[in-house]
Protein backbone atom coordinates (compact mmCIF):
# COMPACT_ATOMS: atom_id res chain seq x y z
CA UNK A 1 0.00 0.00 0.00
CA UNK A 2 1.33 3.46 -0.79
CA UNK A 3 1.25 6.59 1.22
CA UNK A 4 -1.74 7.86 -0.32
CA UNK A 5 -3.51 4.83 -0.05
CA UNK A 6 -2.30 4.23 3.46
CA UNK A 7 -3.12 7.67 4.37
CA UNK A 8 -7.04 7.52 3.03
CA UNK A 9 -7.23 4.04 4.68
CA UNK A 10 -6.43 6.05 8.20
CA UNK A 11 -8.33 9.02 7.08
CA UNK A 12 -11.44 6.86 6.32
CA UNK A 13 -10.95 4.63 9.48
CA UNK A 14 -11.56 7.89 11.73
CA UNK A 15 -14.61 9.06 9.28
CA UNK A 16 -16.58 6.09 8.89
CA UNK A 17 -19.22 5.54 11.07
CA UNK A 18 -18.98 3.23 13.92
CA UNK A 19 -21.47 0.10 14.26
CA UNK A 20 -23.10 1.96 17.80
CA UNK A 21 -23.71 5.19 15.64
CA UNK A 22 -25.79 3.14 13.20
CA UNK A 23 -28.30 1.59 16.18
CA UNK A 24 -28.92 5.57 17.77
CA UNK A 25 -29.40 6.93 14.52
CA UNK A 26 -31.64 4.08 13.57
CA UNK A 27 -33.27 4.05 16.77
CA UNK A 28 -33.63 8.13 16.20
CA UNK A 29 -35.63 7.29 13.41
CA UNK A 30 -37.87 4.60 14.49
CA UNK A 31 -39.16 6.72 17.05
CA UNK A 32 -40.09 9.98 15.19
CA UNK A 33 -41.55 7.73 12.38
CA UNK A 34 -44.22 6.47 15.37
CA UNK A 35 -44.90 9.87 16.22
CA UNK A 36 -45.58 10.77 12.27
CA UNK A 37 -47.31 7.55 11.73
CA UNK A 38 -49.44 8.24 14.97
CA UNK A 39 -50.06 11.81 13.72
CA UNK A 40 -51.22 10.62 10.48
CA UNK A 41 -53.84 7.81 11.65
CA UNK A 42 -55.25 10.33 13.65
CA UNK A 43 -55.99 12.85 11.00
CA UNK A 44 -56.81 9.75 8.57
CA UNK A 45 -54.09 11.06 5.56
CA UNK A 46 -52.77 8.04 4.13
CA UNK A 47 -49.03 9.34 3.49
CA UNK A 48 -45.50 7.47 3.52
CA UNK A 49 -42.92 8.29 5.54
CA UNK A 50 -38.97 7.98 3.93
CA UNK A 51 -35.73 8.73 5.04
CA UNK A 52 -33.47 10.45 2.67
CA UNK A 53 -30.46 12.14 2.45
CA UNK A 54 -26.56 10.62 3.22
CA UNK A 55 -28.30 8.34 6.25
CA UNK A 56 -30.78 6.98 3.85
CA UNK A 57 -28.07 6.72 1.34
CA UNK A 58 -24.68 5.63 3.92
CA UNK A 59 -22.81 8.43 2.94
CA UNK A 60 -22.66 9.96 5.86
CA UNK A 61 -19.71 10.82 8.18
CA UNK A 62 -19.25 9.67 11.81
CA UNK A 63 -20.10 12.15 14.87
CA UNK A 64 -21.47 14.38 11.76
CA UNK A 65 -25.25 13.59 10.97
CA UNK A 66 -29.02 15.00 10.23
CA UNK A 67 -31.54 12.88 9.40
CA UNK A 68 -34.16 14.03 6.77
CA UNK A 69 -37.55 12.28 7.31
CA UNK A 70 -40.24 13.25 4.59
CA UNK A 71 -43.90 12.92 4.48
CA UNK A 72 -44.73 12.01 1.29
CA UNK A 73 -48.42 13.36 0.94
CA UNK A 74 -50.70 12.68 -2.27
CA UNK A 75 -49.96 15.00 -4.79
CA UNK A 76 -54.19 15.54 -5.22
CA UNK A 77 -54.52 17.07 -1.79
CA UNK A 78 -52.51 20.55 -3.70
CA UNK A 79 -49.42 22.66 -2.67
CA UNK A 80 -51.57 25.02 -0.10
CA UNK A 81 -52.90 22.15 1.59
CA UNK A 82 -48.81 20.71 1.87
CA UNK A 83 -47.92 24.21 3.22
CA UNK A 84 -50.56 24.86 5.97
CA UNK A 85 -52.56 21.30 7.05
CA UNK A 86 -49.26 18.94 6.25
CA UNK A 87 -46.66 20.95 7.65
CA UNK A 88 -49.05 21.61 10.66
CA UNK A 89 -49.70 17.79 10.99
CA UNK A 90 -45.54 17.29 11.39
CA UNK A 91 -45.18 20.25 13.96
CA UNK A 92 -48.40 18.75 16.26
CA UNK A 93 -46.68 15.48 16.10
CA UNK A 94 -43.48 16.38 17.11
CA UNK A 95 -44.65 19.04 19.82
CA UNK A 96 -43.12 17.33 22.77
CA UNK A 97 -39.49 17.47 21.08
CA UNK A 98 -36.86 20.50 21.23
CA UNK A 99 -38.54 22.10 17.62
CA UNK A 100 -37.79 25.06 15.27
CA UNK A 101 -39.45 26.29 11.90
CA UNK A 102 -37.29 26.40 9.31
CA UNK A 103 -38.09 27.42 5.33
CA UNK A 104 -37.23 26.13 2.14
CA UNK A 105 -39.73 26.36 -0.69
CA UNK A 106 -42.40 25.94 2.05
CA UNK A 107 -42.08 25.30 5.85
CA UNK A 108 -40.66 22.25 8.03
CA UNK A 109 -40.03 20.93 11.31
CA UNK A 110 -36.12 20.66 12.78
CA UNK A 111 -36.27 18.81 16.24
CA UNK A 112 -33.86 17.46 17.68
CA UNK A 113 -33.74 13.48 20.12
CA UNK A 114 -30.77 12.05 21.43
CA UNK A 115 -28.35 15.30 20.37
CA UNK A 116 -28.90 14.18 16.91
CA UNK A 117 -30.73 17.07 14.73
CA UNK A 118 -33.82 15.93 12.69
CA UNK A 119 -35.52 17.75 10.02
CA UNK A 120 -39.17 16.90 9.20
CA UNK A 121 -40.19 17.65 5.85
CA UNK A 122 -43.79 17.95 4.18
CA UNK A 123 -43.24 16.71 -0.08
CA UNK A 124 -45.40 14.89 -2.48
CA UNK A 125 -45.02 11.36 -3.44
CA UNK A 126 -44.84 11.59 -6.87
CA UNK A 127 -44.53 9.08 -9.92
CA UNK A 128 -42.01 10.63 -11.69
CA UNK A 129 -39.42 13.24 -11.10
CA UNK A 130 -40.39 15.61 -13.65
CA UNK A 131 -43.57 16.58 -12.14
CA UNK A 132 -41.48 18.09 -9.10
CA UNK A 133 -41.65 21.87 -8.92
CA UNK A 134 -39.51 21.82 -5.95
CA UNK A 135 -36.05 20.29 -4.97
CA UNK A 136 -37.46 18.77 -1.85
CA UNK A 137 -39.82 17.22 -4.31
CA UNK A 138 -37.35 15.82 -6.14
CA UNK A 139 -35.64 14.56 -3.24
CA UNK A 140 -36.90 10.67 -2.47
CA UNK A 141 -35.85 10.39 -6.70
CA UNK A 142 -32.14 11.51 -5.59
CA UNK A 143 -32.34 9.20 -3.13
CA UNK A 144 -33.20 6.02 -4.69
CA UNK A 145 -31.10 6.97 -7.79
CA UNK A 146 -27.92 7.05 -5.43
CA UNK A 147 -28.59 3.97 -3.05
CA UNK A 148 -28.80 2.31 -6.72
CA UNK A 149 -25.89 3.20 -8.57
CA UNK A 150 -23.30 3.84 -5.54
CA UNK A 151 -21.69 0.21 -4.20
CA UNK A 152 -20.04 -0.41 -0.94
CA UNK A 153 -16.81 1.17 -1.44
CA UNK A 154 -17.94 3.80 -3.35
CA UNK A 155 -19.76 5.21 -0.29
CA UNK A 156 -16.44 5.14 1.38
CA UNK A 157 -15.59 6.72 -1.30
CA UNK A 158 -17.99 9.55 -0.90
CA UNK A 159 -16.86 9.86 2.34
CA UNK A 160 -14.01 10.71 1.18
CA UNK A 161 -14.51 13.12 -0.90
CA UNK A 162 -16.67 14.78 1.13
CA UNK A 163 -14.87 15.43 4.28
CA UNK A 164 -12.24 16.69 1.81
CA UNK A 165 -14.70 19.21 0.58
CA UNK A 166 -15.49 20.00 4.00
CA UNK A 167 -12.20 20.48 5.47
CA UNK A 168 -10.94 23.11 2.72
CA UNK A 169 -14.52 25.39 2.83
CA UNK A 170 -16.63 24.09 -0.72
CA UNK A 171 -18.81 21.71 0.82
CA UNK A 172 -22.82 22.66 1.22
CA UNK A 173 -24.84 24.30 -1.77
CA UNK A 174 -26.40 27.23 1.12
CA UNK A 175 -25.70 30.41 0.11
CA UNK A 176 -22.86 31.14 2.73
CA UNK A 177 -20.80 28.55 1.17
CA UNK A 178 -22.15 28.01 -2.23
CA UNK A 179 -20.29 25.10 -3.00
CA UNK A 180 -20.81 21.13 -3.57
CA UNK A 181 -23.77 19.49 -2.06
CA UNK A 182 -23.75 16.24 -0.32
CA UNK A 183 -25.51 15.07 -4.06
CA UNK A 184 -23.65 16.34 -6.21
CA UNK A 185 -20.51 14.60 -4.85
CA UNK A 186 -22.39 11.10 -4.73
CA UNK A 187 -22.66 12.15 -8.60
CA UNK A 188 -19.10 12.95 -9.33
CA UNK A 189 -18.19 9.85 -7.48
CA UNK A 190 -21.01 7.54 -9.19
CA UNK A 191 -19.57 9.33 -12.79
CA UNK A 192 -15.68 9.01 -12.30
CA UNK A 193 -15.28 5.93 -9.87
CA UNK A 194 -13.65 7.10 -6.93
CA UNK A 195 -12.01 9.77 -4.56
CA UNK A 196 -9.15 10.02 -6.38
CA UNK A 197 -9.84 9.75 -9.57
CA UNK A 198 -12.61 12.59 -9.29
CA UNK A 199 -9.63 14.99 -7.78
CA UNK A 200 -7.33 13.94 -10.96
CA UNK A 201 -9.98 14.84 -13.65
CA UNK A 202 -10.92 17.77 -12.12
CA UNK A 203 -7.00 18.86 -11.38
CA UNK A 204 -6.40 18.05 -14.99
CA UNK A 205 -9.44 19.23 -17.18
CA UNK A 206 -12.21 20.85 -15.28
CA UNK A 207 -12.19 24.77 -16.67
CA UNK A 208 -15.29 27.31 -16.06
CA UNK A 209 -18.32 25.89 -18.34
CA UNK A 210 -17.48 22.07 -17.87
CA UNK A 211 -20.32 19.50 -18.30
CA UNK A 212 -21.00 16.30 -16.76
CA UNK A 213 -23.65 13.90 -17.99
CA UNK A 214 -24.31 11.27 -15.96
CA UNK A 215 -26.80 9.58 -17.93
CA UNK A 216 -25.81 11.15 -21.01
CA UNK A 217 -28.92 12.78 -21.77
CA UNK A 218 -26.93 15.04 -24.44
CA UNK A 219 -24.56 14.61 -27.36
CA UNK A 220 -21.54 16.22 -27.69
CA UNK A 221 -23.47 18.77 -30.76
CA UNK A 222 -25.83 19.94 -27.69
CA UNK A 223 -23.23 21.23 -25.26
CA UNK A 224 -22.90 24.82 -26.70
CA UNK A 225 -26.50 24.88 -26.36
CA UNK A 226 -26.18 23.31 -22.44
CA UNK A 227 -23.61 26.13 -21.79
CA UNK A 228 -26.02 28.68 -22.88
CA UNK A 229 -28.94 27.55 -20.78
CA UNK A 230 -26.51 27.35 -17.74
CA UNK A 231 -24.75 30.30 -18.74
CA UNK A 232 -22.60 31.95 -15.31
CA UNK A 233 -22.85 28.82 -14.10
CA UNK A 234 -19.39 27.44 -13.83
CA UNK A 235 -19.82 24.02 -13.20
CA UNK A 236 -22.51 21.89 -15.32
CA UNK A 237 -23.73 18.48 -13.90
CA UNK A 238 -27.03 17.41 -15.87
CA UNK A 239 -29.26 15.89 -12.70
CA UNK A 240 -29.81 12.11 -13.74
CA UNK A 241 -33.52 12.26 -12.64
CA UNK A 242 -34.52 15.76 -14.50
CA UNK A 243 -32.19 16.46 -17.45
CA UNK A 244 -33.63 20.20 -17.36
CA UNK A 245 -31.65 21.03 -14.37
CA UNK A 246 -28.51 21.65 -13.39
CA UNK A 247 -26.98 19.90 -9.94
CA UNK A 248 -23.98 22.14 -9.30
CA UNK A 249 -25.75 25.53 -9.91
CA UNK A 250 -24.87 26.64 -6.60
CA UNK A 251 -21.04 26.34 -7.12
CA UNK A 252 -19.29 29.48 -7.16
CA UNK A 253 -16.42 30.78 -9.22
CA UNK A 254 -14.37 30.08 -5.89
CA UNK A 255 -15.56 27.10 -4.68
CA UNK A 256 -14.79 25.88 -7.70
CA UNK A 257 -11.07 26.97 -8.36
CA UNK A 258 -9.96 25.90 -4.89
CA UNK A 259 -11.40 22.45 -5.44
CA UNK A 260 -9.24 22.87 -8.30
CA UNK A 261 -6.30 23.88 -6.91
CA UNK A 262 -6.68 21.56 -3.16
CA UNK A 263 -7.08 18.73 -5.75
CA UNK A 264 -3.86 19.65 -7.96
CA UNK A 265 -2.11 20.28 -4.46
CA UNK A 266 -3.75 16.95 -2.30
CA UNK A 267 -2.48 14.53 -5.49
CA UNK A 268 1.27 16.08 -5.48
CA UNK A 269 1.85 15.65 -1.49
CA UNK A 270 -0.90 14.00 0.05
CA UNK A 271 -2.10 15.13 3.93
CA UNK A 272 -3.91 14.74 6.53
CA UNK A 273 -4.49 18.47 6.68
CA UNK A 274 -7.21 18.20 3.46
CA UNK A 275 -9.22 16.47 5.67
CA UNK A 276 -8.29 17.39 9.35
CA UNK A 277 -8.27 20.90 11.00
CA UNK A 278 -5.25 20.65 13.23
CA UNK A 279 -5.00 24.70 14.52
CA UNK A 280 -6.65 25.81 17.98
CA UNK A 281 -8.51 28.31 18.44
CA UNK A 282 -7.28 31.71 17.94
CA UNK A 283 -6.83 33.99 21.06
CA UNK A 284 -7.64 38.05 20.88
CA UNK A 285 -4.25 38.69 21.34
CA UNK A 286 -2.82 36.23 18.24
CA UNK A 287 -5.43 37.81 16.24
CA UNK A 288 -4.84 41.35 17.27
CA UNK A 289 -0.93 40.85 16.71
CA UNK A 290 -1.57 39.07 12.95
CA UNK A 291 -3.52 42.24 12.00
CA UNK A 292 -1.62 44.86 13.63
CA UNK A 293 1.38 43.12 11.44
CA UNK A 294 -1.07 44.28 8.21
CA UNK A 295 0.19 47.29 6.65
CA UNK A 296 -2.74 48.16 5.68
CA UNK A 297 -6.12 48.52 7.57
CA UNK A 298 -9.49 47.20 8.86
CA UNK A 299 -12.91 48.25 8.92
CA UNK A 300 -15.51 46.55 10.66
CA UNK A 301 -19.30 47.07 10.47
CA UNK A 302 -21.26 45.53 13.28
CA UNK A 303 -24.86 44.81 13.83
CA UNK A 304 -27.88 42.92 14.64
CA UNK A 305 -29.08 40.60 12.33
CA UNK A 306 -32.93 40.40 11.08
CA UNK A 307 -34.71 36.75 11.97
CA UNK A 308 -34.84 34.89 8.22
CA UNK A 309 -34.04 31.70 7.30
CA UNK A 310 -30.29 31.20 6.70
CA UNK A 311 -30.23 31.37 3.03
CA UNK A 312 -32.14 34.51 2.57
CA UNK A 313 -30.43 35.89 5.38
CA UNK A 314 -26.94 35.11 3.62
CA UNK A 315 -28.24 36.37 0.46
CA UNK A 316 -28.79 40.08 1.26
CA UNK A 317 -25.78 39.53 3.34
CA UNK A 318 -24.00 39.04 0.42
CA UNK A 319 -25.55 41.17 -1.57
CA UNK A 320 -24.87 44.10 0.78
CA UNK A 321 -21.49 44.01 1.50
CA UNK A 322 -20.47 44.24 -2.38
CA UNK A 323 -22.97 47.40 -2.42
CA UNK A 324 -20.86 48.83 1.04
CA UNK A 325 -17.42 47.76 -0.85
CA UNK A 326 -18.84 49.83 -4.07
CA UNK A 327 -19.88 52.79 -1.83
CA UNK A 328 -15.68 52.57 -0.45
CA UNK A 329 -14.40 52.70 -3.96
CA UNK A 330 -16.49 55.39 -5.32
CA UNK A 331 -15.13 57.77 -2.58
CA UNK A 332 -11.71 56.78 -3.66
CA UNK A 333 -11.22 53.95 -0.96
CA UNK A 334 -9.08 50.84 -2.15
CA UNK A 335 -10.58 47.55 -1.13
CA UNK A 336 -7.99 45.01 -0.89
CA UNK A 337 -10.40 42.35 -0.11
CA UNK A 338 -13.85 42.28 2.25
CA UNK A 339 -16.26 39.30 3.78
CA UNK A 340 -18.95 38.75 5.88
CA UNK A 341 -19.18 36.53 9.34
CA UNK A 342 -22.67 35.61 10.60
CA UNK A 343 -23.57 33.76 13.56
CA UNK A 344 -27.14 33.23 11.93
CA UNK A 345 -28.86 34.06 16.03
CA UNK A 346 -28.00 37.92 16.52
CA UNK A 347 -25.03 39.19 14.88
CA UNK A 348 -23.18 40.21 11.61
CA UNK A 349 -19.89 41.67 10.70
CA UNK A 350 -18.96 43.27 7.56
CA UNK A 351 -15.50 43.34 7.60
CA UNK A 352 -13.31 45.23 4.87
CA UNK A 353 -9.19 45.39 4.45
CA UNK A 354 -8.39 48.51 2.86
CA UNK A 355 -4.98 50.16 1.36
CA UNK A 356 -5.80 52.87 4.22
CA UNK A 357 -8.65 54.12 6.17
CA UNK A 358 -7.49 57.70 5.82
CA UNK A 359 -7.02 58.96 2.24
CA UNK A 360 -5.75 62.48 1.11
CA UNK A 361 -8.12 65.21 1.89
CA UNK A 362 -7.88 66.53 -1.65
CA UNK A 363 -8.18 64.19 -5.40
CA UNK A 364 -8.14 65.26 -8.99
CA UNK A 365 -11.65 65.13 -10.50
CA UNK A 366 -11.44 64.52 -14.60
CA UNK A 367 -14.67 66.11 -15.85
CA UNK A 368 -16.05 66.40 -19.01
CA UNK A 369 -14.80 67.21 -23.44
CA UNK A 370 -15.22 71.22 -22.66
CA UNK A 371 -17.41 70.90 -26.00
CA UNK A 372 -19.85 68.75 -24.30
CA UNK A 373 -23.14 70.68 -23.31
CA UNK A 374 -24.74 71.01 -20.97
CA UNK A 375 -22.02 68.77 -19.03
CA UNK A 376 -19.77 71.12 -19.38
CA UNK A 377 -21.65 74.47 -18.20
CA UNK A 378 -22.67 71.72 -15.35
CA UNK A 379 -19.14 71.25 -14.20
CA UNK A 380 -18.29 74.85 -14.53
CA UNK A 381 -21.08 75.74 -12.22
CA UNK A 382 -20.25 73.44 -10.04
CA UNK A 383 -16.96 74.36 -9.43
CA UNK A 384 -15.81 77.68 -10.68
CA UNK A 385 -16.92 79.23 -7.37
CA UNK A 386 -17.50 76.39 -4.90
CA UNK A 387 -15.98 75.88 -1.72
CA UNK A 388 -14.20 72.17 -2.43
CA UNK A 389 -12.68 73.67 -5.20
CA UNK A 390 -8.78 73.53 -3.87
CA UNK A 391 -7.46 74.40 -7.85
CA UNK A 392 -8.95 74.81 -10.96
CA UNK A 393 -11.11 74.19 -13.56
CA UNK A 394 -8.29 74.21 -16.42
CA UNK A 395 -8.44 72.47 -19.34
CA UNK A 396 -6.11 69.23 -20.15
CA UNK A 397 -6.68 68.46 -23.77
CA UNK A 398 -10.07 68.87 -24.50
CA UNK A 399 -11.49 68.07 -20.62
CA UNK A 400 -11.76 69.88 -17.65
CA UNK A 401 -9.99 68.89 -14.59
CA UNK A 402 -10.46 70.13 -11.08
CA UNK A 403 -8.54 69.54 -7.76
CA UNK A 404 -11.36 69.62 -5.09
CA UNK A 405 -11.48 68.54 -1.59
CA UNK A 406 -12.95 64.87 -1.09
CA UNK A 407 -16.38 64.93 0.89
CA UNK A 408 -15.31 62.21 2.90
CA UNK A 409 -11.11 60.96 3.88
CA UNK A 410 -12.05 58.57 6.47
CA UNK A 411 -14.05 55.26 5.40
CA UNK A 412 -15.22 55.35 9.20
CA UNK A 413 -17.05 58.25 8.39
CA UNK A 414 -18.14 57.66 5.29
CA UNK A 415 -19.50 54.30 6.39
CA UNK A 416 -21.69 55.94 9.61
CA UNK A 417 -23.05 58.73 7.27
CA UNK A 418 -24.00 56.84 4.12
CA UNK A 419 -23.91 52.85 4.75
CA UNK A 420 -27.86 52.93 4.89
CA UNK A 421 -28.95 55.39 2.24
CA UNK A 422 -26.17 53.62 -0.64
CA UNK A 423 -24.67 50.79 0.40
CA UNK A 424 -27.04 47.46 2.20
CA UNK A 425 -30.08 46.33 0.58
CA UNK A 426 -33.67 47.27 1.49
CA UNK A 427 -34.05 44.02 3.91
CA UNK A 428 -30.88 44.76 5.94
CA UNK A 429 -31.56 49.12 5.50
CA UNK A 430 -35.14 48.71 7.12
CA UNK A 431 -33.85 46.67 9.86
CA UNK A 432 -30.70 48.67 10.67
CA UNK A 433 -32.91 51.87 10.74
CA UNK A 434 -35.42 50.74 13.28
CA UNK A 435 -32.03 49.13 15.59
CA UNK A 436 -28.76 50.13 15.63
CA UNK A 437 -25.06 49.77 13.58
CA UNK A 438 -21.39 50.41 14.88
CA UNK A 439 -18.73 51.16 12.25
CA UNK A 440 -15.42 49.92 14.27
CA UNK A 441 -11.58 50.07 13.76
CA UNK A 442 -8.94 46.92 14.42
CA UNK A 443 -8.28 48.75 17.95
CA UNK A 444 -12.17 48.01 18.87
CA UNK A 445 -11.41 44.62 18.03
CA UNK A 446 -11.78 43.22 21.97
CA UNK A 447 -15.45 44.65 21.91
CA UNK A 448 -16.11 43.02 18.57
CA UNK A 449 -15.69 39.81 20.46
CA UNK A 450 -17.31 40.30 23.70
CA UNK A 451 -20.30 41.29 21.49
CA UNK A 452 -20.26 38.20 19.19
CA UNK A 453 -18.50 35.71 20.61
CA UNK A 454 -14.94 33.64 20.09
CA UNK A 455 -16.13 32.01 16.95
CA UNK A 456 -15.23 35.55 15.32
CA UNK A 457 -11.52 35.01 16.00
CA UNK A 458 -11.20 31.96 13.73
CA UNK A 459 -13.07 33.66 10.64
CA UNK A 460 -11.00 36.75 11.11
CA UNK A 461 -7.52 34.69 11.26
CA UNK A 462 -8.49 33.22 8.07
CA UNK A 463 -9.31 36.30 6.10
CA UNK A 464 -6.51 37.99 7.53
CA UNK A 465 -4.09 34.90 6.38
CA UNK A 466 -5.97 34.57 2.90
CA UNK A 467 -3.48 31.29 2.41
CA UNK A 468 -4.92 28.44 3.35
CA UNK A 469 -3.51 25.50 5.77
CA UNK A 470 -3.46 23.03 3.10
CA UNK A 471 -1.84 25.10 0.56
CA UNK A 472 1.70 23.21 0.09
CA UNK A 473 4.19 23.35 -2.67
Amino acid sequence: MGREEALEAEVLRKIKPKPEEYVKVRNVYEKIKELLEAALEREGIDAEIELEGSVAKDTWISGDVDLDVFVLYPKDLGREWLKTHGFRIILEATKDLPQTIAYAEHPYVKVTMDNINVDVVPAFKLKDPLEAETVVDRTPFHTRYVISKLGEKQKDEVRLLKKFMKTIGVYGAEIKVSGFSGYLVELLVIYYGSFKRVLEVASETWKPGVVIDVERYFRKKDLPKITRKFQNQPLIVIDPVDYRRNVAAAVSPKSMATFIVASKTYLRNPSELFFFKVEAKPTLAEVMELISSKPYDYVFVLFPIPKKPPDILWGFLRRSIRGVKSLLEKFGFNVLDYDVWCDEREYGVFVFELESEKISDFVKSEGPLVFSEPNSSRFLSKYVDSELTIAGPWIEDFKWVVIRKRKFSRASSLLKERLLEHGVSHVLQEHLRKTWFKVLLKDDLKYIVEMVGDDFLSFLRSFVRKKPEWLRI
